[in-house]
């Protein structure tokens, strides 16, 4: 007897139809019939999509079977396999094909397995089943055989996402690049993007570059009739957190207010997928809401967030989702004085005047599109839409800057504060 035992995760996939059991007529002279379903089987094995977290091998599926009749006189079938290890039964038991076996006359053999893939073929067709039928009084014989292969394919990011090193990472973020190798490399597998994104070749290796926009399964792979679809998630941007926050001064003279700006890096989350193939932007808004100071102080066509004040200005991300360029460090600041102002709104030079208070918000969405974007293309799609940018004085001339929930203040008195806490400038 041959015997192979073992068994992986489905995972989704439809069962193929077990084949029928042949039906001999009495009369009929022997028969004998070798099979697989399919001439290939496609699995992916266990990988890890986060450190710690292992998901399932998934596999294809193919049906092996054997039938035998004996005819009206009876004979006997010899059978040899190789490989047949690199297959899996799946929930019956041990694989079990006898090698030999005699027939009476008229007596039928059958038997049929649901099998998986479990190790990769050396090469094409390379797990085999061989037998042949002797008919006990003319010695006729018929032969029948089989062959198959059992490809393995790999996938794994090009960059390691900044909290997620998992080389066999599915979760993905836009247009990242996804490597995929198959064991053994023929027959080749057609890798066919079914969900945007695209094949390439990306140093020197063959990847399938991820759509712009979230998808799930958005990758197939083919070999003749068999279909295999990795279980891959595209993420969009979240959101945007903030790095190296400090406060800057700018020069206003102790006594007067103003010249006070926050500083900060930006980083594109999730921080478990890899957003280094996109460009981000601010895009440009007119002001918000405005009260106080800033009400009599501004006129209406100033002070909108425009290309001047970075908005609309691409910037790549880089391999920890760190947004480069012009936008590698934000500044949002007050740089000028801003003058005593009277109760009745007049500005004056006389800082005896004091001030009056005031608010000036802007709400500033980011958006993505692809890497190396430039020039006037708008985004793909916004995110961080809750972005709130706020400039602020109160009736002593304490002035503050407020972007992403870091904040930062300069009293008149050059006292200085980051997030409440007072600091020193620079």
């Amino acid at each position: 007897m041959f015997s192979v035992t073992g068994g992986v995760c489905r995972c989704g996939f439809d069962d193929p139809p077990p084949p029928e059991e042949p039906h001999y007529d009495p009369l009929d002279g022997p028969g004998f019939s070798i099979g697989f379903s399919k001439s290939a089987v496609i699995f992916e094995d266990t990988y890890q999509d986060t450190p710690g977290y292992w998901c399932p091998k998934r596999s294809t599926r193919v049906v092996i079977s054997v039938s035998a009749y004996g005819g009206p006189h009876g004979g006997h079938f010899s059978i040899s396999t190789a490989n047949l290890e690199k297959l899996s039964p799946v929930g019956c038991g041990p694989l079990v094909i006898p090698q030999s076996k005699n027939l009476d006359p008229g007596e039928s053999f059958y038997v049929s397995f649901v099998c998986e893939g479990q190790d990769a073929s050396g090469q094409k067709d390379d797990v085999e089943i061989d037998g042949s039928f002797i008919e006990n009084e003319t010695h006729e014989t018929i032969d029948s055989a089989a062959k198959l292969t059992v490809v393995r394919i790999e996938l794994s990011p090009i960059v390691d996402a900044p909290e997620n090193s998992a080389r066999g990472r599915h979760s993905l973020g836009v247009c990242e690049y996804l490597e995929h190798k198959q064991h053994p490399l023929e027959p080749a597998i057609t890798w066919t993007p079914i969900g945007g994104g695209s094949n390439m070749i990306y140093n020197a290796k063959s990847c399938y570059r991820c759509p712009i926009r979230s998808f799930s399964n958005p990758l197939r792979c083919e070999l003749s009739s068999v279909s295999y679809t990795p279980a891959i998630k595209v993420l969009e941007p979240q959101g945007i957190q903030t790095s190296n926050v400090r406060l800057r001064t700018y020069g206003v003279a102790n006594g007067h207010a103003g010249g006070v700006g926050l500083l900060q890096h930006y980083v594109v989350v999730p921080k478990t997928v890899s957003f280094s193939q996109i460009a981000v932007e601010e895009v440009p808004c007119d002001r918000g809401s405005v009260s106080g100071y800033f009400r009599y102080a501004l006129s209406s066509n100033l002070w909108t967030h425009t290309r001047s004040a970075k908005a609309g200005q691409w910037a790549d991300v880089d391999a920890q989702n760190s947004v480069g360029g012009s936008l590698g460090e934000d500044e949002a600041a007050i740089t000028e004085e801003l003058l005593p102002m009277t109760s009745e709104g007049v500005v004056t030079n006389d800082v005896s005047v004091g001030w009056i208070s005031g608010e000036m918000a802007w709400e500033i969405p980011f958006g993505w599109n692809d890497h190396g974007t430039s020039g006037m293309v708008g985004p793909i799609e916004e995110f961080a839409t809750d972005t709130l940018q706020e400039f602020m004085i109160d009736s002593s001339g304490a002035c503050g800057v407020r972007k992403f929930h870091n904040q930062v203040k300069r009293k008149i008195d050059n006292k200085l504060y980051l997030n409440g806490l007072e600091v020193t400038g620079n």
